[in-house]
């Protein structure tokens, strides 16, 4: 539960970072790039989000039943 957990957040912040360096880069020469490269960069950042998200909340849950039965 905690590595699918810190493994989200570890994914979100490498997009963010990336993002926010792309915008840095190219923020007075040409708004669309950023733009575009971002929206392309978080597309398999999504997927990945969307298929594993069940787990996570799979694993939360048995977590969850696991404290209260003890």
């Amino acid at each position: 539960m905690l590595g699918l957990a810190t493994l989200f957040l570890s994914i979100t912040t490498m997009m963010i970072t990336f993002s926010v360096s792309f915008f840095i880069l190219y923020h007075k020469e040409m708004k669309w790039i950023p733009i575009f490269i971002s929206v392309f960069a978080i597309t398999p950042v999504l997927l990945y989000v969307v298929l594993q998200y069940h787990l996570l909340v799979d694993a939360n849950s048995l977590n969850i039943w696991f404290y209260i039965s003890i």
